[in-house]
């Protein structure tokens, strides 16, 4: 069983990983500012890979991930302002057909569906 001093230790480790490495990472490169939402493929390097396709999934996990961080405190606000983008980005090209509350899997920057609209709780 680890020591307390241990637990404190890795707590400082993984919140020094999530402000210094982590969260600059993605809120310095995230942001599609020609096509909205998040851009997410990028090589071993940080550079965007020049994919365009966005999963419904990888946006909806990049909002999770600045609204949290934004609500915990991290960001000076740089990270409330990347989610309400991805979130307008989900609203504006991923809600087909609102009375069936229907999504589409994934996106690219010309605004075609990579897969047909599917009801999110059904599979």
């Amino acid at each position: 069983m680890p020591t307390q001093g241990e637990i404190l230790g890795l707590i400082k480790k993984t919140e020094t990983y999530l402000t210094q490495s982590l969260l600059p990472f993605w809120s310095e490169r995230c942001a599609d500012r020609e096509c909205g939402g998040a851009l997410t493929y990028f090589d071993r390097h940080g550079r965007p890979t020049g994919e365009t396709v966005k999963p419904f999934l990888m946006q909806a996990r990049i909002l999770y991930t600045l609204s949290s961080a934004h609500r915990a405190g991290y960001g000076d606000g740089h990270c409330a302002e990347l989610a309400e983008a991805v979130a307008r980005f989900i609203l504006d090209h991923y809600w087909r057909e609102p009375e069936l509350r229907m999504l589409s899997r994934a996106q690219s920057d010309l605004d075609l569906p990579y897969a047909q609209p599917h009801h999110p709780f059904r599979s």
